[in-house]
């Protein structure tokens, strides 16, 4: 029953998940955050290589795990990654700790939705607003 649970959780979700360790080894991740990172499947992205590889600077990374030293905090915010082909892709992403060995954190678990469709979106219409104001500008 538990694994089910687990699979309907993790498996079927939207959101992608993935759990690394503070160092950037990718530990497991769902099906969802394979597709997010343009990966086939959680075993590509397993075989792939390290966490870092999805950010465009490996100190951007290190900014947001060092939030979640501190027990208890967890952090939320839209972070620019980069996917499997090199292309930007925009989350929503919720990291927080999953395990503390002597207090230090052990694993720590990333959720997140893809955005860049809804910034892209985003984008295009303030190119259009923009374009419109010069038009209307133009008229008068």
């Amino acid at each position: 029953m538990w694994r089910e649970r687990y699979r309907v959780l993790f498996g079927e979700n939207v959101a992608g998940t993935i759990l690394t360790t503070p160092e950037g080894r990718i530990v497991d991740c769902n099906e969802e955050c394979a597709r997010i990172l343009g990966f086939d499947s959680k075993e590509t992205v397993l075989a792939h290589s390290q966490a870092w590889d999805f950010y465009f600077n490996r100190a951007e990374r290190e900014i947001l795990i060092d939030r979640l030293r501190t027990p208890g905090k967890s952090s939320a915010e839209e972070v620019r990654l980069r996917a499997r082909a090199g292309a930007p892709i925009w989350v929503i992403a919720r990291r927080t700790v999953a395990s503390y060995v002597d207090g230090v954190p052990e694993l720590l678990q990333g959720t997140f939705v893809d955005i860049t469709a809804q910034n892209k979106a985003q984008e295009q219409m303030k190119m259009l607003v923009s374009e419109l104001e010069i038009l209307r500008l133009g008229r008068n």
